[in-house]
């Protein structure tokens, strides 16, 4: 038989012929694991109970928290039924964004310098991105890029930084006296017509490529001149990339379609 001291707390307890229910446990919800970052705090609430005592031995209803770790509470009521509950508190550092970058020919790779961040978007600025944290990338035509790298964690947001990349072929100038490119209309509506005047110049190749670096129109001249008109009126809108090349010079210009 139990005496009627020992059952202060949850259950059903019998005394002789007589049942005996005894009181519930306090409440105490201290939340799921959360994050803060680093200068904030975050307040831990036990509930409305008699008694508390926290894992650093304080004994208020709330423990304000600005650092990682464990915590605990215990909570008494008047009846001397206790109860606790336990949350881990993970503090970040804000993050910053940064990046360097070497290039060879048109590979490009690139040096994340990011700090306090868990997760990258890098945009390379031709249609392509990837969330590497130190990735490569293969440029498919000559031209200036923005890349843009945006850093972040869980618990503090994001943070961006822009650098520019130029693209050239080595080996291979620009030169306007040898090689001369004209497109018209531009913009257009799809129809374009295409002159190309060299001196000199062996193997002459025509690209026009999109905005993701893909060749959509190629072809190869073996004369000093030529005139041709294309169809685009299928391609997206948008800009495009006319490139001229020889053994000797390049010549690369904008097209903009408006489809």
């Amino acid at each position: 038989m139990i005496s009627l001291s020992d059952a202060n707390c949850p259950g059903i307890y019998f005394y002789g012929n007589s049942v005996v229910r005894t009181n519930q446990l306090p409440v105490v919800q201290l939340g799921a694991d959360t994050s803060i970052c680093l200068g904030q705090n975050i307040i831990l609430n036990a509930g409305t109970n008699d008694h508390y005592i926290w894992s650093d031995n304080s004994s208020g209803q709330t423990l304000t928290v600005n650092m990682s770790g464990h915590y605990t509470v215990t909570v008494t009521d008047n009846n001397g039924c206790s109860n606790s509950d336990q949350i881990n508190v993970s503090v970040f550092s804000t993050p910053t964004s940064g990046f360097s970058f070497n290039i060879s020919n048109q590979d490009v790779s690139f040096i994340n310098n990011s700090q306090n961040a868990s997760n990258y978007f890098w945009d390379f600025g031709d249609g392509t991105t990837s969330t590497d944290v130190n990735p490569s990338h293969r440029y498919l035509s000559p031209g200036i890029y923005t890349v843009v790298l945006t850093s972040s964690n869980s618990a503090c947001g994001q943070a961006g930084s822009t650098n520019n990349v130029n693209i050239t072929e080595t080996g291979i100038s620009e030169n306007d006296a040898q090689l001369q490119l004209s497109i018209f209309p531009n913009p257009s509506n799809g129809l374009v017509t295409i002159n190309v005047v060299n001196t000199d110049l062996t193997n002459v190749s025509f690209e026009v490529f999109n905005s993701l670096g893909q060749i959509v129109y190629s072809k190869k001249y073996s004369g000093l001149n030529a005139s041709e008109t294309i169809n685009l009126s299928g391609m997206a809108s948008g800009t495009y990339t006319v490139k001229i090349k020889s053994n000797e010079a390049m010549k690369v210009a904008k097209l903009i379609l408006n489809n």
